[in-house]
């Protein structure tokens, strides 16, 4: 959590509430997304912390050991008051898919759920068992919003930039519609025959299995959506789905060519667009200030519809977006922070480390930039500019994708705005729409 917007929380947690987890197969989850440095990495912090439930980070440049500064990455301190899913799952030289990340965080979720059947622990157990929160007694209005929340809270916070990561995980990879009809009998089959009858099913239909990861056997939502997904004859055909091939590993020296033909963002890969796919409209939650005469946002403003795999009229995901001028300082103090910081040290270790990064995290911002400054190739204040300018076309690129590919009800930031002031507008815009079950 920045300590430039707020103060770092001090209150502690129930020893109970960071390991409540589901006793069943799903999780009861709030998503939050939006650009790279509009502030969702603390606000989600701020709601985790709060209530006591962990954070399921949905950023494809997180997932990378040694990669801390010039990734954003939440500190060891953080960490140490919420329990982190989807970060530092691989090597900065190791391939890295949308599939391998969503096999990945599966397997975490299902191991967590595991170790709350052995501890006793059962689905929305909040301290005593009892369904509601452990009672927080802090004065500040926002913490005791968050707390008269009780059963209406999340299990999970889902926060981050990379569309690809939650679109895989909320709809599963490359899915195509709904089918009413098939999820109708398959959702038939589950409550006549409970989860033993649709792993059969799912056991004698090779194209089902595939679509799923281990973690996924006992999760009913999921293997519906495998035998949907199958009966429509949508089954990739390499790893990770859609008969990608896995990325290959990039010698260092050709990583430093590949970062500047890439575009990207701070933390988070770019996202290809689908051109295919229709608009989605979104809404915006008004925020603390008004706009008055300041840039435009990002966000358009309109009625949400549902598309794809979204749950038709359901849940959304909340959406920080701020003015265009707020959002670019944003950006310029977070990376003078990171070169305080030792980003070029960081960078430096990171190639001297690994013997050569993958192609996937070839596509992190700053450390091209940072090499080129430990090697007299670049000065600091170039290599900044650079960094400033690739980062606020991949937060244009985050808006047109989230626009494009989710339904998102928008919160708009104010210049006043702090994590403890955006995180019950979050709150809200989950409680309004639903939350997903992941």
């Amino acid at each position: 959590m920045s300590t430039e917007e707020i103060s770092p929380i001090s209150y502690p947690l129930s020893p109970i509430s960071s390991l409540e987890r589901p006793q069943d197969t799903t999780w009861r989850a709030g998503v939050l997304v939006g650009p790279t440095a509009v502030g969702k990495s603390d606000v989600a912090q701020w709601i985790a912390e709060c209530l006591g439930v962990p954070i399921l980070s949905a950023d494809s440049m997180l997932v990378y050991r040694g990669m801390d500064i010039g990734t954003a990455k939440p500190t060891p301190a953080e960490r140490a008051n919420v329990p982190y899913f989807g970060i530092d799952c691989v090597d900065p030289g190791e391939p890295f898919s949308t599939g391998a990340w969503l096999s990945f965080v599966n397997r975490q979720l299902a191991e967590q759920v595991e170790g709350n059947r052995d501890q006793g622990i059962g689905n929305g157990e909040r301290g005593a068992g009892n369904g509601k929160l452990s009672p927080i007694s802090y004065p500040l209005s926002p913490i005791s919003y968050l707390a008269s929340c009780g059963a209406d809270a999340p299990q999970l916070v889902v926060a981050g930039g990379t569309g690809l990561y939650i679109r895989a995980l909320l709809f599963g990879l490359d899915a195509p519609p709904s089918n009413a009809a098939s999820r109708a009998r398959w959702t038939a089959l589950f409550e006549s025959g409970g989860l033993s009858a649709l792993r059969a099913a799912v056991d004698a239909n090779p194209a089902a299995r595939v679509l799923l990861s281990d973690g996924d056997l006992a999760n009913p939502r999921r293997l519906i959506r495998s035998l949907e997904r199958a009966e429509a004859g949508d089954a990739p055909s390499g790893p990770g789905g859609a008969g990608a091939p896995p990325p290959s590993v990039v010698p260092s020296g050709d990583c430093r060519t590949k970062f500047g033909q890439l575009g990207g963002g701070t933390s988070e890969a770019r996202e290809p667009p689908n051109l295919a796919a229709p608009a989605v409209q979104s809404r915006r939650v008004s925020g603390a200030t008004s706009r008055g005469n300041a840039a435009p946002n990002f966000a358009p403003v309109g009625s949400p519809t549902s598309r794809g795999g979204a749950p038709a009229g359901g849940a959304a995901v909340a959406g920080l977006t701020m003015p265009r001028a707020m959002l670019a300082a944003r950006i310029e103090r977070r990376i003078d922070k990171m070169f305080k910081n030792g980003l070029v040290e960081e960078a430096v270790a990171v190639r001297e480390a690994s013997g050569g990064l993958s192609s996937t995290a070839c596509g992190a911002i700053g450390y091209a930039e940072a090499l080129a400054v430990a090697d007299g190739k670049m000065t600091r204040a170039e290599a900044a500019e650079r960094i400033a300018a690739r980062t606020r076309q991949l937060a244009k690129r985050q808006f047109t994708w989230f626009r494009h590919q989710l339904k998102v009800e928008w919160v708009e930031v104010g210049e006043t705005d702090t994590p403890a002031t955006l995180a019950p507008k979050v709150l809200e815009v989950w409680k309004r729409n639903g939350y997903f079950e992941i």
